[in-house]
């Protein structure tokens, strides 16, 4: 079933990263009564009674404005407008219809979109007052609702089903139109390649296809119009390059399986304005997210849907973690928050780091907490092109990376321009590398075999006058790789020693740059210390040694 895309558009603080909440059924914006917070677009997807949505919430669109941020920022709402199946067009019910939701209605009417119109605030008095304005503005009825106390939400929820299963109506239509296309092709392509003799009959035929948009009634023989074409005299063509292009193309173009059925999360992590949103619009080709040299102006985590080579990716832009003496704002306290909460949730983080001024002690505990959160690690340098010293740049983020990020040797540095587009098709594949590697398992045979000859080869050191025995190691879970190690004294074994299991499973297996968990377990039997039934006292049973009163007392 086709996926309807709902862009939630209105002005500034009127509600709409909280019903963009509400829907998704959790905190994926986040909410203040400071308007502006929302400056780029988030997508989410969730399930609606069987279908699918594809929520777009977006930044508040103002239209007296002469702030260049603000026109940035409607820029990026309007792009919504335009990709989007359907519109939710939001208006404050305690402030009634103001001259911006008039601007926004004219827009919102050339768009040609379906457009459903919701009055926030319901709860109010004045709130019905407002959908009489409404009326003025030719959308229809207006649905009532109120975000905060969860009401009208069944109604909203119920138009979105039906539209997206009238969109998947005409979704239908289009495949046969398809279907009947792929007929018409058989006409333009003989055995795989472009027949020139063919091709203008062949080509006013599938004009003709659209003229007319008829399927149903399409009664036409294409067996035998691909006969008649057949033996129809050589056409001159003056320039014949493009079809030879356009053979090379079609025999050219691969079909892509996807690695994951569900989107790969990559979460794009670093400090303010070093290039996270902008490798994004790179990777995309789109201008998906605001950019600007002004530092911070992503203020949340940001999805964004894309498909690379046949697997979809979630790309997660994060706002710029600085020091925390110097967040001062509740709005950026929460904006770290959010970062730090993408971290834990990604698949794959990568750390975008301004090439200008290296690796920072900053940079350096954000890679930190995506290690200990078991989150395989790419580092990117960005602005790569206005590097001069380039050689001596690379070896000391590799002495950095390798010494005082993490133990973890061989992550994985890229240097690109994300502004100029340069080295970014580097990026993905190193990315699906990571991420396929950190779903690793080990067979356990062979894993205890490597076990005995590493402990073989060095034994763990003695503790308490005691030596400490791996009795046992399995794998126990992926997304990091996770073992068990089971030993007579597991928290006595020292992590230096984990360290040297780890980076020899990491050799032998090509794990390099991925973190390993490992858990240490005890191999003591838990009823050593009980008694046995035996011994146990049992009161029922009398003291036959001693019957005396004087022995009872």
């Amino acid at each position: 079933m086709k996926t309807a895309k709902i862009a939630i558009i209105g002005r500034p603080n009127v509600g709409k990263s909280s019903l963009f909440n509400l829907l998704l059924k959790r905190k994926a914006a986040i909410v203040e009564n400071t308007p502006g917070i929302t400056r780029d677009r988030n997508y989410a997807e969730v399930e609606n009674n069987g279908t699918l949505l594809q929520l777009i919430d977006t930044a508040g669109i103002e239209n007296f404005t002469d702030d260049d941020l603000a026109k940035r920022m409607n820029d990026v709402s309007k792009y919504a407008i335009k990709e989007a199946d359907a519109i939710v067009f939001i208006v404050d019910g305690r402030d009634g219809i103001v001259g911006e939701d008039e601007q926004l209605a004219k827009i919102l009417q050339k768009s040609n979109k379906p457009i459903y119109v919701v009055i926030n605030k319901c709860d109010l008095r004045s709130a019905e007052s407002v959908k009489y304005e409404v009326y003025a503005l030719g959308f229809g009825e207006p649905l009532m609702i109120s975000v905060e106390h969860n009401r009208g939400i069944k109604e909203l929820k119920k138009e979105l089903f039906d539209f997206t299963l009238k969109l998947n109506e005409e979704s239908n239509e289009d495949e046969i139109k398809q279907e009947l296309l792929q007929k018409k092709n058989e006409v333009i392509f003989t055995g795989g390649k472009l027949d020139k003799n063919q091709m203008k009959k062949a080509l006013k035929e599938a004009e003709l296809l659209f003229e007319e948009n008829v399927i149903d009634t399409d009664e036409t023989d294409y067996e035998k119009l691909n006969e008649e074409l057949a033996s129809q005299e050589e056409l001159d063509i003056e320039d014949d390059r493009w079809l030879e292009e356009a053979e090379s193309e079609s025999l050219a173009e691969e079909e892509f399986e996807p690695i994951e059925k569900f989107p790969i999360r990559l979460t794009i992590v670093g400090r303010p304005n070093a290039g996270k949103s902008t490798i994004i619009n790179a990777l995309t080709t789109q201008q998906r997210m605001l950019t600007g040299n002004e530092a911070g102006l992503t203020r949340e985590s940001i999805a964004t849907l894309w498909e690379y080579e046949g697997q979809r990716i979630e790309l997660v832009d994060t706002a710029g973690v600085r020091k925390k003496a110097k967040v001062a704002e509740n709005i950026e306290e929460m904006s770290v928050t959010s970062t730090m909460r993408s971290i834990r949730a990604a698949d794959v983080v990568c750390l975008m780091i301004d090439a200008q001024t290296g690796i920072q002690t900053q940079d350096r505990v954000i890679a930190s907490r995506a290690i200990e959160n078991g989150k395989p690690l790419v580092v990117v340098l960005n602005k790569w092109d206005l590097i001069e010293n380039k050689d001596e740049l690379r070896e000391e983020a590799r002495h950095i990376v390798d010494y005082k990020i993490t133990q973890i040797k061989e992550i994985p540095i890229l240097t690109l321009s994300a502004l100029t587009s340069k080295g970014v098709h580097k990026l993905m594949p190193q990315v699906l590398d990571l991420y396929l590697r950190s779903k690793s398992r080990i067979p356990t045979g062979a894993l205890n075999v490597l076990i005995k000859q590493l402990t073989a080869y060095h034994t763990p050191p003695r503790r308490k006058n005691r030596e400490i025995k791996i009795k046992y190691v399995t794998q126990i879970d992926i997304k990091p790789p996770t073992f068990a190690i089971w030993a007579n004294l597991p928290e006595e074994l020292p992590s230096s020693y984990i360290r040297y299991l780890e980076n020899g499973i990491r050799e032998v297996y090509e794990l390099d740059g991925i973190p390993l968990e490992f858990k240490p377990r005890n191999t003591r039997n838990p009823y050593a210390n009980r008694k046995k039934p035996s011994e146990r006292y049992d009161p029922r049973k009398k003291d036959k040694t001693c019957s005396t009163k004087t022995c009872k007392s």
